[in-house]
């Protein structure tokens, strides 16, 4: 089953308390973690009770181990966390359009490690498309602790190196999330 990086070797964990998931889901080499009973969170949909707030984002522990898990390569996983935050954001205005970014991103990642190009560089086209529509609203370079044009670089660069095998590292991105005041 596929893991993550090891957490000694990788970047800052901004939630360490909170473990990560027994494998990173990848669809056809593990139980689906929520449908089958041997999976991971079987029965225990994820669903926050948070609310990200962009100026407030270090208070946000749920957006935070999202982060954890897009580093460490369960990005099913931070999908799923992501999901449920941008459900709580109400799918609209900047912070939803942050969050689908994140999600698409994360989805980008399911797929290369599936080892299928096409939705890898659709989900890149569609995070980058929503970085850009969230700098042309908010007229920031930064949301919620991340710099909107690195993030999209990393989409392009995935982007670039899309390919019809499943990534043989147990990170797709080049660079990690890396959220920071500026």
């Amino acid at each position: 089953m596929p893991q993550g990086l090891d957490p000694s070797l990788g970047p800052p964990r901004y939630r360490p308390e909170r473990p990560f998931p027994r494998y990173a889901y990848v669809v056809g080499l593990e139980p689906h973690p929520l449908r089958n009973p041997e999976g991971h969170s079987y029965n225990a949909p994820f669903v926050s009770e948070e609310i990200l707030d962009p100026q407030f984002w270090v208070d946000c522990s749920d957006y935070l181990y999202g982060i954890d898990l897009f580093n460490y390569g369960y990005y099913w996983e931070a999908h799923e966390v992501w999901e449920s935050l941008w459900n709580g954001a109400g799918r609209r205005g900047p912070t939803a359009i942050f969050l689908q970014a994140l999600i698409k991103l994360s989805a980008a990642g399911v797929k290369q490690r599936e080892g299928v190009a096409a939705p890898v560089r659709r989900f890149c086209v569609e995070t980058t498309a929503h970085l850009l529509d969230l700098r042309a609203i908010t007229g920031e370079d930064r949301y919620a602790g991340l710099e909107i044009v690195r993030v999209a670089g990393m989409a392009q660069r995935a982007l670039l190196r899309a390919a019809d095998e499943p990534a043989p590292e147990p990170t797709v991105f080049d660079e990690p999330l890396l959220p920071n005041d500026g």
